[in-house]
């Protein structure tokens, strides 16, 4: 029983290297990793006062019966 949870272990952190790889390789090439969405860049510009009033309208209108 012992023995199955070593290999499991080791064979755990195998495929999160190998994801992390695979994901830093494979995915700039195929998603452009390095390039921002639209939709991110006017999030980051509206700063965090805009989404905290989404939120607090999202929370009340959520509470109404």
């Amino acid at each position: 029983m012992f023995l199955q949870m070593k290999v499991g272990f080791v064979n755990t952190f195998i495929d999160i290297a190998v994801l992390q790889l695979a994901i830093n390789t494979w995915g700039y090439a195929y998603f452009d990793f390095s390039i921002w969405p639209q939709w991110a860049r006017d999030v980051a510009t509206k700063g965090n006062d805009t989404l905290a009033a989404t939120a607090a309208a999202a929370a009340v209108t959520a509470a109404l019966p």
